[in-house]
């Protein structure tokens, strides 16, 4: 999904645990425009913005996505 406030991409990656509690995870991916600076997008992305993004998730489409492993 494009965002044009943040000049970004948000992608939402689903994912459901497999224990009793039933909760349901999502990995978030802000990728900026190019020329965007991180500090720029970082500025704009405040909790409500963030939150409201959330609430109006498009519908899901197939995309082809490579991440590189990391630890956190």
């Amino acid at each position: 999904m494009q965002i044009f406030i943040l000049q970004s991409q948000i992608l939402f990656i689903p994912y459901n645990s497999s224990n009793q509690t039933k909760a349901q995870y999502v990995f978030t991916v802000i990728l900026p425009n190019r020329r965007v600076q991180l500090e720029q997008m970082e500025q704009l992305l405040t909790e409500p913005l963030f939150n409201q993004l959330q609430k109006t998730k498009k519908q899901s489409r197939h995309v082809d996505l490579y991440l590189p492993k990391f630890k956190m």
